[in-house]
């Protein structure tokens, strides 16, 4: 396994498994019990992420209006799409952590 030595991230996981291996003595059990302590660990973020997502979708219907209020103005576009979101309690941008990590 040394080709996962290079990376901080993987050594930690390695790591990780190796004393999840230690409780349960079985590679494929230490593993299935890893990913569903990641799985909780991510979940606040998931539900977060979809939260945002269907907060958006909501609002769906005024942002297209507003694309085609102001389809000849991109900079007035996004000004009015930024204070549709603040008015909303939106942060676009929030949606994107969970997908990163």
């Amino acid at each position: 396994m040394s080709f996962l030595s290079n990376n901080f991230i993987s050594d930690f996981f390695l790591l990780l498994l190796r004393w999840v291996y230690s409780f349960v003595h079985d590679y494929s059990g230490a593993i299935l019990i890893l990913t569903v302590l990641v799985r909780l660990v991510i979940l606040p973020l998931d539900l977060r992420q979809k939260s945002s997502a269907r907060k958006v979708q909501m609002i769906q219907p005024k942002l297209q209006s507003l694309q085609k209020r102001y389809a000849n103005n991109p900079q007035q576009l996004q000004k009015k799409q930024q204070e549709l979101y603040k008015a909303e309690g939106i942060k676009p941008l929030a949606g994107c952590l969970p997908m990163l990590i």
